[in-house]
């Protein structure tokens, strides 16, 4: 027989002895009642959790029922509580439910069938209650853990709640968030426009690629997915932001270290091939050259000598584009070395009256590296920025991001912007949009930062602007 813990709160003895004749009344069901008649004595036996159900009168001397629901529920939010009263108080009763109550129930009516319903009732709800708020503990350490954004938000896009990824990934607090809309995160007008449209139809989405702009205007790329729960009244949007940020960056990378070791194969058997008939060209020449006796002839020997020596000079200035460089590495510090490269491009940045701004970071950080080296990665690009500038209005932005693992260089200009097609193209060799350019200038340079171990990333905008982010490692360049 199952046995219920009840603890009684009234100080009327009377009161008591009736509460424990309609329990008695009540079959199939065994009961133990603890009575506390004070206030201070039920506070005591309620820290002790040592019941089933609380049943309490609402007149209990200076305080009363509700004060003691109050209380309770303080000291153990999963009491089942029942409140007496004298009779019938709408009031009464809503605060009571408000505070915690399961149940409450009349004096002058109460008998064992009414007891008996109103406990059973109460403890049912109470353990629903109580395996509700474990659910939604459970799922809410799941929302809160969550490497990925999650959130909620409404037909319009207003974000109603988002779990803390959100602000690790994004930047925003999530007071602010709450006055937001989805939108607002987005980058691109053409991703808000469908983001629009997707909610006027009331649709869902999966992993859909957009880009995002953080609190500090970083641009991040984002698969999104959203739903509407099955069972609710579909008023509201759950969602997913998935950062692949750094997924594309290492898939770029990756990319482009596959087709430099493509070009430098494909570099070095065309410079085999095409060496070899020069060899004979310039043999044959010297022959030639020993049997001619008109000297008429020289001007021609000579036009032909040279263009051999050049198309030589060219294809041994491309494989030394490719040719992995001799590192001869020394601790210094980055920002010294920035300011000295700065220096060195200082005349040319001058003529075209650009404006040079800096935003480093407050700590230093030294790298284990050839400054002579990178120095001529760093001065190429800073150039190439100053001259995709239009005069008196460019403005060249050179700043670090130092973390434990890496440091961050980016060199950003507010020029002509680089097309996307173009854009692929960037780091190979012999390709420029220069006029006079011979398109092996960006190739030795990500041919030296790679033999650093950094990275190299490019956004741009045709109209806008380029920005060149460079990542160095410091897992072996700490001090």
């Amino acid at each position: 027989m199952e046995t219920i813990r009840v603890l009684l709160v009234d100080d009327d003895e009377d009161d008591y002895l009736l509460m424990k004749n309609y329990l008695s009344g009540i079959p199939d069901k065994s009961f133990t009642v603890s009575w506390a008649y004070r206030y201070q004595d039920a506070i005591q036996k309620i820290a002790e959790k040592n019941h089933d159900i609380y049943i309490y009168d609402f007149f209990l001397g200076a305080k009363n029922g509700l004060d003691l629901i109050r209380e309770t529920k303080e000291i153990d939010e999963d009491a089942a509580i029942i409140l007496l009263t004298g009779k019938g108080n709408s009031d009464i009763d809503r605060k009571a439910t408000e505070l915690g109550a399961m149940d409450y129930l009349i004096k002058s009516e109460l008998d064992s069938e009414k007891v008996e319903r109103s406990i059973r009732y109460s403890i049912e709800r109470m353990s629903a209650i109580r395996a509700l708020r474990e659910s939604e503990r459970k799922y809410r350490n799941i929302f809160d853990q969550s490497q990925d954004f999650i959130f909620l938000m409404d037909d319009k896009g207003t974000i109603l709640d988002v779990n803390s990824a959100g602000s690790q990934i994004l930047g925003y607090r999530r007071e602010e968030f709450l006055e937001m809309q989805l939108q607002d995160l987005m980058e691109e007008t053409a991703h808000k426009r469908q983001l629009n449209e997707l909610l006027q139809n009331k649709k869902e989405v999966s992993e859909w690629e957009a880009v995002f702009l953080s609190k500090s205007q970083k641009k991040l790329y984002c698969l999104l997915s959203l739903g509407r729960p099955s069972n609710e009244d579909n008023s509201y949007y759950q969602g997913t932001l998935h950062d692949v940020t750094e997924k594309k960056r290492l898939e770029r990378n990756a990319t482009l270290a596959e087709k430099m070791a493509a070009s430098g194969r494909l570099v070095r058997t065309m410079g085999h091939e095409i060496r070899n008939p020069l060899t004979n060209i310039n043999l044959a020449l010297d022959q030639l050259e020993a049997e001619l006796v008109d000297d008429s002839f020289s001007l021609y020997t000579d036009i032909i000598k040279r263009n051999v020596n050049r198309v030589n000079g060219l294809i041994t200035d491309l494989l030394n584009s490719l040719k992995p460089t001799e590192v001869r590495r020394t601790f210094y510090p980055v920002h010294q070395l920035l300011d000295e490269t700065i220096d060195l491009a200082k005349d040319r940045a001058h003529l075209k009256k650009v404006t040079v701004v800096k935003q480093y970071e407050k700590t230093e950080c030294d790298l284990n590296l050839d400054k002579s080296l990178v120095s001529i990665a760093l001065l190429n690009i800073i150039i190439n920025a100053i001259e995709a500038m239009s005069e008196d209005i460019g403005t060249l932005t050179i700043g670090t991001e130092i973390t434990d693992t890496y440091c961050l260089t980016f060199i950003e200009d507010n020029g002509v912007g680089i097309k996307e097609e173009e854009l692929q193209h960037l780091f190979e060799p012999y390709f420029t949009t220069k006029q006079d350019g011979m398109g092996l200038g960006l190739a030795a340079t990500l041919n030296i930062l790679q033999s650093h171990g950094a990275t190299v990333d490019v956004e741009s905008e045709v109209g806008i602007g380029t920005k060149f982010t460079i990542r160095f490692p410091r897992n072996e360049n700490l001090n």
